[in-house]
């Protein structure tokens, strides 16, 4: 008999029902979470195009080196976290599993209500050192995902570094589209107001996160759950795609305020 029909037999016996309750129903409790649609990724990656989206006037990129280096590590941090988490539910849902069916047996055993519970009992006496070596590698799993050096805990804190990081950036483009003001005829000081209140966004959601970690309730994320990518699109939503040049005619500045901008940008690259 080959393994796939002995697999087979040993998870049909093993959803018999037993005092009127199939362990399949104890075993599988209709939750199903789908990490896909509620990922730390979603939460707090910017996408690429517009983390290397660039400015309509001078084709510039709108985010420094600083800012990309520190969005991208964010993104790479938040799709390790979400693997950890995944990894979490499988080694939990296994134990559980596991625990459920080697009660069973044990119980089948012990108490045998029928001839047939005895049977089935001892055939499946067998299985409890293999539950015994699942049980043991999903409870390494746990250690893993939860340890200092490996799981949440070290991620948080590097997602909590790269906040203050992001903290600092957001207050710095906010002060320069504030100097740029109405006086801006570029569309720059409207780019580093929309960057700025992404980087914003993503120091306080990663706030939220460091506060589900240490059991605190956090206010500051409501109900109304709104992904990095549907944000950028809400703030970009009415900003024309960059063009690499700038057509000379019909542009409606002046040079002396090009200079102005540029030297700005200068300054702004140098505190990076």
């Amino acid at each position: 008999m080959c393994s796939s029909s002995i697999a087979m037999m040993v998870t049909e016996s093993l959803e018999q029902t037993v005092d009127g309750q199939s362990t399949k129903d104890k075993v599988d409790d209709d939750f199903h979470p789908n990490f896909a649609s509620c990922s730390v990724e979603q939460l707090l990656s910017i996408p690429v195009q517009y983390i290397f989206q660039k400015t309509a006037s001078s084709g510039k990129y709108i985010f420094s080196k600083s800012e990309v280096s520190t969005l991208l590590r964010v993104s790479m941090l938040a799709s390790e976290l979400d693997a950890i988490l995944s990894l979490t539910y499988d080694a939990l849902d296994r134990s559980h599993k596991c625990k459920i069916h080697q009660k069973y047996i044990e119980d089948a055993n012990k108490h045998p209500k029928s001839s047939n519970d005895y049977v089935r009992g001892v055939s499946f006496r067998a299985l409890l050192p293999i539950l015994s070596v699942h049980l043991e590698t999903a409870d390494d799993a746990l250690k893993h995902a939860t340890s200092d050096s490996f799981g949440v805990t070290r991620i948080i804190g590097e997602l909590q570094s790269l906040s203050a990081d992001l903290e600092k950036f957001s207050a710095m483009n906010y002060t320069m589209s504030e100097q740029l003001g109405s006086q801006d005829v570029t569309g720059i000081s409207d780019d580093k107001a929309h960057i700025a209140e992404i980087e914003e966004v993503v120091v306080e959601r990663i706030e939220s996160l460091s506060q589900l970690t240490t059991g605190i309730t956090s206010n500051q994320m409501n109900d109304d759950f709104t992904s990095m990518e549907d944000l950028c699109q809400q703030l970009f939503s009415t900003k024309q795609q960059p063009q690499p040049e700038v057509e000379e005619k019909g542009a409606d500045y002046t040079e002396s305020q090009m200079v102005a901008v540029d030297a700005l940008q200068m300054m702004h690259g140098d505190q990076n």
